[in-house]
């Protein structure tokens, strides 16, 4: 068995830990693991976005959003924009996640000709609920 082999199966092992973690809100393990996954392999986009979804959901939201926020990044992911969103309004910065979802929404463009939805007043509606 090649090394190349070994990984993959463990970072599918990883990957699957790391989601069935979150995914009953064990949140702890999930970031555990997510680091273990992350830093075998720093390269590799799928572990540094969920080694970022598990800081947010621990409520290390700068963090988080620190590991996603370059915006090359963010333009190349859904995902990793998403997870920036969500870091955003958890920090207050309702504009920046409105941008970037904004940015990222443009470049996947309409899919059938139909106008492109836009968020508005997407931030003053949280302001709103938050308070």
């Amino acid at each position: 068995m090649s090394s190349s082999t070994s990984f993959g199966a463990l970072s599918s092992k990883y990957r699957s830990l790391i989601w069935s973690s979150l995914d009953c809100d064990l949140v702890k393990t999930a970031l555990f693991y997510s680091e273990r996954y992350f830093y075998s392999d720093q390269d590799n986009h799928d572990a540094r976005h969920l080694l970022a979804l598990s800081l947010h959901r621990c409520g290390q939201t700068h963090s988080a959003q620190n590991l996603v926020g370059d915006k090359t990044r963010r333009e190349n992911c859904m995902g990793c924009t998403e997870v920036y969103a969500q870091c955003c309004t958890a920090l207050g910065r309702f504009r920046q996640g409105q941008d970037a979802l904004q940015v990222c929404l443009e470049k996947v463009g309409p899919s059938s000709g139909e106008r492109q939805p836009t968020f508005g007043n997407f931030g003053d509606f949280f302001m709103e609920w938050r308070c």
